[in-house]
Formats: C-alpha cells, structure tokens, sequence
C-alpha cells in the first residue's frame, strides 16, 4: 500500500491516480482509492469526528475486495491529521506492507489550487468542500493548509 497524504490540495488525488495509472500500465494489477471518497457519512459521529475509524474499516474492506480480485497494489489519497491516524489505517489491512508519502507544495501553489477548485477547476472530486466557497472562505482553507504544510512527515506502519 502507498499512502499519499498532505495538506488540502497539495496533489494527492492527481498524484495518487497518476500513480495508479503508471503501476496499472506495467501490468501489475492495482487499485486506487480516495479515503475522503469512502467516508462521507453526514453528520459525523460524536466518537468519530474526523470519520477515521469508519473510512479505515471501509478501507480494509475494500482492500480485502481488490486482494480477492488480484489486486497486488494499493494507492491510497487522503489527508492525515496525523502518523497515529496513517497507523490506524495501516494496521487493518492484514499483511499488507505500507509506505506513506507526504505532499508539500509552498503557499502561493496551494493558494492557487484552492482558488482554483473553488470556481469549479481542477479534477472533479464528488463532495468537494471547496467548490462554491466564497474567497474569504477558500483564503483560510489556503492558510491553514500552507501551515500545514512544514509538519512533520506523516509516518505509517
């Protein structure tokens, strides 16, 4: 499993698919999978509020799915608060060896991509919460992304 997280628009669902395709042509059967897609339950569980532990368990699930497909490889995209969260994802998926990686971009870059996908451009993700944001909205999303961004490497299991 590959894991590509980072801040909000960093490129981790363009990288991520990119990735899947390139793995795909050499023929190596592959899957790839957005978590924010595989958990969108409104509204959040008290419990759960990040929805981690439902998105982890849909996770493993549909690993186990692709696996019994033959699927060898996974590439995953999602953001992640944290290594603890990276792990909890991580350990479902029994016997599956991880690697995560951390997107950067600077501020200006993530700036322009959040504008971007605020006006509708960009890839089209189901439930994007940036589209139709007004731009002060879409302004704090940039800031708290580019703050982010100097984290420290997510790391996985």
């Amino acid at each position: 499993m590959l894991w590509l997280c980072g801040a909000t628009a960093a490129g981790k669902s363009a990288v991520g698919y990119e990735i899947f395709t390139q793995v795909h042509r050499t023929g190596v059967r592959a899957a790839y999978v957005d978590v924010k897609q595989i958990g969108a339950l409104r509204p959040v569980a008290d419990d759960d509020v990040g929805g981690h532990r439902l998105k982890a368990r849909n996770l493993a699930a549909i690993w186990a799915g692709y696996r019994a497909a033959g699927a060898r490889c996974l590439i995953v995209s999602g953001e992640a608060d944290s290594g603890d969260t990276i792990r909890a994802y991580a350990e479902l998926p029994p016997g599956t060896a991880s690697t995560v990686c951390r997107l950067h971009a600077g501020p200006a870059t993530l700036a322009e991509r959040v504008a971007r996908r605020g006006r509708g451009g960009g890839p089209a993700l189901p439930g994007d919460e940036l589209r139709g944001l007004d731009p002060d909205a879409l302004d704090r999303v940039a800031e708290r992304a580019a703050r982010g961004r100097g984290a420290r490497p997510c790391r996985g299991g």
